[in-house]
């Protein structure tokens, strides 16, 4: 009887975090991009992978590398799946960033691999357009 390998584990690559590890987690951190369509379609909701060059249809942009994106509006948000959850990434300094859990509006599931902590993830996270323009205000 063959086995189907768990997509899940497959997102850590080769190395298995502990839970400890996992425990500890936040964000940003270094993560590598999907360079395969390798989630299966019913956790892909909102999410569809594209190569990098490849035209986003409803977008007037290229995918910039080869990854998932979903939409906010008509702008395409490059995310990666890690322990099941889907975070939002940039390029820094050559190095694609895991900068927070994709937001609630992206319309992704997350499936929090067991021991890695959501809410702790989202409070590490860089804050949002919105909060850095609240932030930025003088006080009155």
């Amino acid at each position: 009887m063959m086995t189907t390998p768990n997509w899940r584990q497959a997102t850590f690559r080769i190395i298995f975090p502990t839970a400890d590890e996992l425990a500890v987690l936040c964000c940003p951190f270094h993560i590598n991009a999907q360079s395969r369509d390798s989630i299966p379609a019913e956790h892909t909701t909102n999410a569809a992978h594209y190569v990098g060059g490849q035209e986003i249809p409803g977008t007037e942009v290229q995918a910039p590398w080869t990854s998932y994106y979903a939409k906010l509006g008509n702008a395409p948000v490059a995310i990666t799946n890690y322990g099941s959850i889907w975070f939002e990434t940039a390029m820094h300094s050559r190095r694609l960033m895991a900068i927070q859990p994709a937001r609630s509006e992206l319309g992704v599931t997350h499936l929090a691999y067991p021991g890695i902590d959501l809410q702790a993830l989202v409070d590490s996270g860089e804050p949002m357009p919105a909060e850095v323009r609240r932030q930025s205000r003088p006080p009155s």
